[in-house]
């Protein structure tokens, strides 16, 4: 059975029965290791996170594309597009590009902090620099509910903060403290919109000119 949905491996080493997680791309083999992965089918997407040991990533379909297995070693991300085949690779300390085995993809080497994606099952969701578009996205899965932007302006803006114990409600007015943002409640449905367009633009004109 294929993986679908986010989940917090922590495995224990055992060399003669290594801990294999399968995804509809990618087989994901550990041995003592804690790791995150993420794979909705509707996105396309493959996210691993690795935050202790090591972890080897290895395309399901290898035998057909000659691709070689990668490992990851900690704060290391790897991003599979399902689409494309590409895999992308994320450590901050170095900023370099090489080819990957893996499709003949591109790796993007860039650190990330492993909290970022695994404070779901501490029951937190931390977002850090993140377009409103992607992370509406992430607050429909964690308030369980549909959210529609009707203007593309918002995007234009970027947040950095942390929810807990908050609802729908209490999170949409702490990003309207931070933003010309109104949004309209609907039982499960939630609109956002700029709070007076034309104020809106104005302040993103302005923050433009600034950067």
């Amino acid at each position: 059975a294929f993986l679908e949905g986010e989940a917090f491996f922590d495995v224990q080493k055992d060399k003669k029965r290594p801990f294999i997680v399968k995804t509809s791309d990618l087989r994901l083999e550990a041995l003592g290791t804690s790791f995150n992965v993420k794979s909705y089918p509707a996105e396309r997407i493959t996210e691993t996170v690795l935050v202790t040991g090591k972890l080897q990533i290895e395309e399901i379909r290898a035998a057909h594309s000659g691709s070689k297995p990668i490992t990851l070693i900690p704060n290391q991300k790897a991003t599979f597009y399902s689409e494309s085949g590409k895999l992308e690779l994320e450590n901050r300390q170095q900023d370099t590009r090489a080819e990957s085995r893996i499709s003949a993809v591109q790796q993007v080497i860039e650190t990330v902090d492993p909290e970022l994606y695994t404070s779901w099952k501490d029951e937190k969701l931390v977002f850090n620099n993140e377009r409103l578009e992607s992370l509406t996205v992430k607050m429909e899965r964690w308030f369980n509910v549909d959210i529609t932007l009707k203007d593309s302006l918002l995007n234009d803006y970027r947040y950095t903060g942390k929810f807990e114990k908050e609802n729908i409600e209490q999170a949409l007015k702490a990003l309207k403290l931070a933003t010309p943002l109104e949004y309209q409640i609907d039982k499960d449905k939630v609109t956002l919109y700029l709070a007076g367009i034309e104020e809106g633009r104005s302040k993103i004109e302005d923050r433009r000119q600034g950067d």
